[in-house]
């Protein structure tokens, strides 16, 4: 399941990539539906690189593939973002705890200067690799994640709201 999302924020390129490297950011996630209290692992700069790991719980309703997927267990990922300041891009990465051998999402963001302000694009894509449950576990899966890193804009505008 591939997705695409184009974003427009009021502020600079740099200014958005200061939220996405704040760690205080990643904890207003909370904010998002069906989701625990984020909790941030590790934020690890190098030269203009920033890489963010946080870990999220998922506590919503589940499709019965979904949860077949996940053997009953509650879904829980860390989400890395490695920031390159440098290229104005950054690399997600959505690591599951549980069947991390067969769930996938990643995805590159791309932010670019414009009309004043910073258009950030998001190109991704989100797989079950399962035989004959794939399909349909993405369909019951990936809606939900994708519709949590659209929301994510809507906080990252307020943050840059309350910084600006």
């Amino acid at each position: 399941m591939l997705f695409t999302f184009h974003h427009r924020f009021a502020a600079s390129v740099e200014a958005v990539e200061d939220v996405m490297c704040d760690p205080e950011f990643y904890k207003s996630l909370g904010e998002l539906p069906d989701i625990g209290p984020p909790e941030v692992l590790d934020v690890h700069e190098q030269g203009r690189r920033v890489a963010v790991k946080v870990r999220f719980t998922f506590t919503g309703y589940m499709e019965p593939v979904a949860q077949k997927v996940l053997r009953g267990q509650t879904p829980s990922w860390v989400q890395i973002v490695e920031i390159d300041r440098e290229r104005n891009t950054a690399d997600l990465r959505i690591d599951p705890d549980v069947a991390g051998s067969v769930v996938r999402c990643t995805g590159r963001y791309e932010l670019l200067a414009e009309d004043g302000g910073t258009l950030r694009n998001l190109n991704g894509e989100f797989s079950v690799r399962i035989p004959l449950l794939g399909g349909r576990a993405e369909k019951a899966i990936g809606p939900g994640i994708v519709r949590r890193l659209d929301l994510e804009s809507g906080i990252l505008r307020k943050r840059l709201a309350s910084v600006t």
